[in-house]
């Protein structure tokens, strides 16, 4: 279950992300478009502690750029770093060059760190995922409870609990084969009535099923993912609707539960700006003048960033996802690829319908970064066993 060695080991750069990712949730923030962007204490905090994570990464670039250079030269990491240094330059073309500069900065900030997660722990992938198992459940429990106590959502929904926000690392706990753990995120999962989490999963058993060459494991999968689905659909008598749109009308899923008349708008201001958009993060903005409404959220990631930056940045953020899903595809014979393609393919569908990798920082966009640097440091590692063995 939970390991506090790993945090011990993890050092600095996982405790800087632990600080980070509790304080902003402690104070409310605006969120209208009129004080977006205003400096209230929730943004000072924030600004605090991206400059104590930045301060620790400075003092520690010449230990670290070398890993640096190795990790954006031999890993599709580079990719994604390509997509936030677009996002840093598109101040220059934005309307609102203060606030660019900051959310892009915080962003390479925080990506900067997970990496010196990865350093600190030596690129050991199965240490990286308990670490962001840890992370995931400590501050999934805890932001639940801020949000229900400070936000005042319904105790019936599980909504901000767990694997909502963090379903690209539901496979993890089985790459080191904690049962337990996984049992535990699963079930939450499944009490988080999140469309995207149920989609996200069912797709990633297919793909489980489909290419695991251990007949044994291939059969138990296969009978539990039929007993699953005899209880909920027979002996609970609900319907395929309602399992995978809970709590929703028919209004509701006709619309994509709110998001398709948002994408329609979100699309016309993105046509207006294809090539390099608004900058990074206002393209959501300009559509909320639009709509005469509170800042809206693209829920959709690959949006998000043709808004942002353009389809010429947003081709990065697309070679980011197709490297991960065929490095997890070339060492799909391991058990423990087809697990990170499962995590892949979670990821990638929570990116299609929320916010993840290609906008601001969030548990969603941190667990979508880790994820990429476990596939990364277990590549590595395969691809060194591999020239080894031809030698």
């Amino acid at each position: 279950m939970l390991s506090y060695s790993i945090i011990k080991k993890a050092g600095i750069p996982g405790i800087l992300l632990y600080i980070w990712s509790f304080l902003p949730f402690l104070i409310s923030r605006g969120r209208t478009s009129e004080n977006y962007n205003s400096i209230d204490s929730s943004a000072i905090t924030q600004i605090a502690v991206i400059f104590i994570i930045f301060c620790y990464i400075f003092f520690n670039i010449k230990e670290n750029f070398k890993y640096y250079i190795f990790l954006f030269k031999k890993t599709f990491l580079k990719y994604l770093f390509l997509y936030f240094f677009m996002c840093l330059i598109s101040f220059i073309w934005s309307y609102d060059p203060v606030y660019v500069l900051w959310r892009s900065y915080e962003t390479l900030v925080l990506f900067l760190i997970v990496l010196n997660l990865a350093i600190k722990l030596n690129f050991n992938y199965i240490d990286i995922a308990k670490w962001a198992v840890n992370w995931s459940f400590i501050f999934g429990v805890i932001l639940y409870f801020i949000f229900v106590l400070n936000m005042q959502i319904d105790f019936n929904s599980l909504h901000g609990f767990g694997v909502y926000y963090f379903g690209s690392l539901l496979f993890f706990p089985l790459l080191y084969k904690d049962y337990k753990m996984f049992l535990v995120m699963f079930f939450i999962m499944i009490f988080a009535t999140s469309t995207k989490s149920y989609l996200g999963f069912l797709l990633s058993i297919v793909f489980f099923i489909f290419f695991t060459r251990n007949l044994k494991i291939q059969i138990l999968t296969f009978a539990v993912f039929l007993l699953i689905s005899f209880i909920v659909l027979y002996i609970n008598d609900f319907s395929i609707l309602e399992i995978l749109f809970p709590n929703k009308t028919e209004e509701n899923i006709a619309s994509g539960t709110g998001r398709l008349p948002v994408w329609e708008v979100l699309i016309d201001a993105a046509l207006n700006k294809p090539f390099f958009g608004y900058g990074f993060q206002l393209g959501e903005r300009e559509a909320a003048s639009i709509l005469n409404m509170r800042v809206v959220s693209a829920h959709n990631s690959f949006l998000s960033a043709v808004l942002s930056i353009g389809v010429f940045g947003m081709q990065f953020l697309v070679l980011f996802f197709l490297n991960m899903f065929f490095l997890c595809f070339k060492f799909r014979r391991n058990q423990n690829a087809l697990l990170l393609l499962c995590c892949v393919t979670m990821s990638f569908i929570f990116s299609i319908f929320d916010n993840s990798i290609g906008t601001r920082i969030s548990p969603a966009w941190l667990s979508t970064v880790i994820l990429a640097i476990v596939i990364a440091s277990y590549t590595l590692k395969n691809n060194f066993h591999e020239n080894f063995n031809n030698k």
